[in-house]
């Protein structure tokens, strides 16, 4: 028998809510309201199978027997719908009492339709097919329809209102109401059927198909879409649900026929039913794709927007001015309430406070559980997906393990955080970008979301960027000390040569008294000041302690070139990376970071007239002992033998101008990693080799 309309809109509504619940269980496991979600799927996905099999049913016998076996998930519906409802709101107390007596109430029904108590069965209408009777069931039902569904929607309407509700939550209230607005004139089309209003169309299966299409979408997303961009979803699943109710129908009634056995029939179904599920995920991205170009929006010309506050911010050369300026052009642009930035401070150990808006002098402690769990996700987070996982997990998601997240839950509510961005340097987590909700209420969309991360990626780089030029202006400072050290052995020279002088006087002539006296008044002024001069160099000389962590040694070079691009490039200097992947040592990676600066800044100045450097990673072994090796070869005239004797000594120099401390530096931060440093003449030019030892 030919399907009719009414029956491919069902089947269509049976596979596409059928589709969605399985993947609103799939998309995260284990949580509570996704498996409310899907039972809720369910009870409508077999409710919809119910009314396509009465439709196409031969008898009343048939269509009452159908409809004895699935009507108990229409049944149930509502107490799944209030279920999803009171875990969707969060909401606790004496709505749950009203939950176990629907609960109650819908279980008696099951019941009764069980054994047949009340059920009038079906009655044959002209071009509508069998149609259930009013009774009693029904009429018990609808009581049950109009309270869960007044009890959801109030629900629904309080959280909507409440003070503390984020504007993500509330534009997911309203594709659920929507949704529910759909859903119900759905429904109720085909009620008015059973209760004898013939003129009306049953439309439940598509209006019910729109009313999930929106709910999944409503509940997996946590980067909330515009309504035009909603649309265009809603378009894509419904072609995706229509292809396979048209792969359902192709092979009903081209390959079924000729499978005689119910076996062999069932096991086509359901291999079929695998192949589809299988096949809608590449489906659904094709057609969204597709429908993405004919519906493609932007609230804002993201791209010269972007462009215009990176060549703001790329001349900025400090942290405080860079940040302020991001937070000030991102308020500006999306119209935010609030936006602050958290960036590590390495003189005060902790992470400190900047924002143009917040007159606060706040640094908070770098133990803090905030960075400690962005240093696991590694990835922007909303602050209603933290209280959703925490709602809705039966068990702890491994990034809130052993952290106190209900202190990082406070401190982003301290600052009003909608979205958090952790900010990298150097590939590890050393700021938090919070930013808080829209003036207007609105969500902030994808694309918004989307420019935003592209402004820390960048954001980060130039912060990195001023961290390194820090560094070089350290390195800078560190070789004036070179060109102190003929004062400072001035200094030393002067006391010791007056003290000299008084100890010769003393031993030619013991008796002069006077001598004597005039020494011992002397000498311990002149000791002092020798003494403080050595405690002054003592500190200027002092290391910092180290921090070894896995780091990515071809990221290093990669950032340091980066810096030195300029500068290789006016100096004609062709720079060659002959390795690829990542290659991990453990070091200190500011560390090493500044020995690598050295050593290209010393190849820049061997080749005056320009050449090449090139640097390769590989293995190495020294005495049995394994190392990862990094190679820096410049193509300038080398090395004599008696200057690589003394290249690491201090303060020794071949350049006019040099300070002699650079490899110096270099070497005891090598020793200090237990590793080496090397200078060996190639042809032509000269190699730097950094040995870092594998396991240290």
């Amino acid at each position: 028998m030919a399907l009719d309309a009414y029956q491919i809109q069902t089947l269509i509504s049976f596979l596409g809510i059928t589709v969605l619940g399985i993947v609103t269980v799939m998309k995260e496991r284990g949580n509570r309201l996704n498996i409310a979600a899907a039972f809720f799927y369910i009870t409508v996905a077999l409710w919809q199978l119910d009314l396509f099999f009465i439709k196409g049913a031969d008898s009343a016998a048939t269509a009452n027997l159908v409809s004895r076996i699935l009507r108990p998930a229409m049944l149930l519906m509502p107490v799944a719908f209030l279920r999803f409802s009171i875990l969707f709101t969060k909401t606790r107390g004496k709505i749950l009492k009203l939950e176990r007596f629907t609960a109650f109430y819908a279980g008696a029904l099951v019941i009764l339709n069980t054994f047949g108590a009340g059920v009038k069965g079906f009655v044959l209408k002209p071009s509508m097919g069998y149609v259930a009777r009013p009774d009693l069931i029904y009429r018990l039902y609808m009581a049950l329809v109009a309270v869960n569904m007044l009890a959801g929607f109030y629900l629904m309407l309080r959280k909507y209102y409440s003070a503390d509700s984020l504007a993500e939550e509330k534009t997911q209230i309203q594709y659920l109401v929507i949704g529910i607005g759909i859903g119900f004139i759905g429904a109720l089309t085909n009620i008015l059927n059973i209760f004898g209003f013939n003129f009306v169309y049953p439309v439940a299966g598509f209006c019910v198909l729109v009313f999930f299409c929106l709910t999944t979408y409503a509940i997996l997303s946590h980067d909330m879409l515009n309504v035009r961009e909603l649309l265009q979803k809603t378009i894509a699943y419904a072609f995706t649900a229509a292809i396979a109710t048209a792969i359902y129908a192709i092979c009903y009634y081209t390959l079924f026929p000729h499978i005689v056995t119910g076996a062999f029939r069932a096991m086509a179904f359901f291999i079929l039913t695998f192949l589809v599920i299988m096949a809608i995920d590449p489906t659904f991205r094709m057609l969204d794709s597709l429908t993405r170009k004919a519906f493609f929006i932007s609230n804002y010309d993201f791209q010269v927007l972007l462009q215009n506050v990176l060549i703001e911010l790329g001349l900025i050369k400090e942290y405080g001015p860079l940040f302020e300026r991001t937070i000030f052009n991102a308020v500006k642009v999306l119209k935010l309430k609030k936006s602050v930035i958290f960036f590590y401070n390495n003189g005060k150990k902790c992470y400190e406070l900047y924002s143009p808006f917040l007159d606060e002098n706040v640094c908070v402690n770098e133990t803090h559980p905030i960075f400690e769990y962005f240093m696991g996700v590694k990835d922007a987070v909303s602050y209603k997906k933290i209280t959703d996982d925490l709602t809705y997990y039966y068990t702890p998601k491994r990034e809130y393990k052993n952290i106190n997240i209900e202190e990082v839950l406070s401190f982003l509510k301290k600052y009003g955080a909608e979205i958090c961005i952790p900010l990298f340097t150097g590939g590890e987590v050393r700021g938090l970008w919070i930013i808080g909700g829209k003036q207007n209420g609105q969500v902030l969309q994808r694309e918004e979301i989307s420019w935003l991360k592209n402004i820390a990626v960048q954001m980060s780089v130039i912060a990195e960027n001023i961290m390194l030029y820090d560094r070089l202006i350290h390195s800078e400072r560190l070789a004036m000390l070179g060109k102190m050290s003929a004062a400072v052995a001035h200094e030393i020279r002067n006391p010791l040569t007056g003290l000299n002088g008084f100890v010769q006087m003393v031993r030619s002539d013991r008796g002069n008294r006077a001598a004597m006296d005039r020494f011992l008044e002397i000498a311990p002024d002149e000791f002092k000041r020798l003494e403080k001069l050595t405690d002054n160099l003592l500190a200027l000389s002092h290391a910092s302690a180290l921090r070894i962590e896995e780091a990515d040694i071809a990221r290093i070079i990669d950032n340091v070139y980066d810096l030195m691009e300029h500068t290789l490039k006016i100096k004609n200097i062709s720079v060659a990376r002959n390795y690829s992947g990542r290659i991990n040592v453990k070091a200190d990676v500011k560390q090493i970071r500044q020995v690598i600066l050295n050593i290209v800044m010393n190849s820049i100045q061997a080749m005056p007239s320009g050449g090449t450097l090139a640097v390769s990673c590989g293995a190495d072994e020294i005495y049995g002992k394994k190392y990862t090796a990094v190679y820096f070869v410049d193509s300038g005239p080398g090395f004599d033998a008696k200057v690589i004797e003394r290249a690491f000594e201090p303060f020794f120099t071949t350049k006019a101008d040099g300070t002699g401390l650079g490899l110096a530096i270099s070497k005891n931060i090598m020793e200090a990693h237990g590793g080496l440093i090397r200078i060996r003449n190639t042809s032509p030019g000269a190699s730097v080799e950094l040995l870092f030892p594998e396991g240290f």
